[in-house]
C-alpha cells in the first residue's frame, strides 16, 4: 500500500474535528512505519478533500491546526500510480 493510499483509508476513517498537521503525520507514520514529512501530508489531504469534498480548513495557522469534516469515502475506489 502506498503512503497516499494508506493516508487516503485514514481520512475515511477519521471523525470531523479539529487535528494538527503533525499530529496526523504521525499517525501516518505510526501506521505505514515510514517517515512521512507534514508538507507530503498536507498536499495528498487537499487531494483527498478536493476529491471526497470534505473539508480541510486551517483555522490556527501559526500552529498548523485544521478543522476537517468528511465528505464521500473514497479510499480503494482510485488506483494510485
Amino acid at each position: 500500500m502506498t503512503i497516499k493510499a494508506a493516508l487516503w483509508q485514514m481520512m475515511d476513517d477519521l471523525p470531523s474535528g479539529r487535528y494538527g498537521l503533525w499530529t496526523l503525520t504521525d499517525m501516518l507514520n505510526v501506521q505505514t512505519d515510514h517517515h512521512t514529512m507534514p508538507h507530503t501530508v498536507k498536499r495528498y489531504i487537499k487531494e483527498y478533500a478536493d476529491i471526497s469534498g470534505a473539508g480541510f480548513i486551517c483555522v490556527v495557522q501559526n500552529k498548523s491546526i485544521f478543522e476537517y469534516a468528511p465528505g464521500c469515502k473514497i479510499a480503494g475506489s482510485f488506483i494510485d500510480k
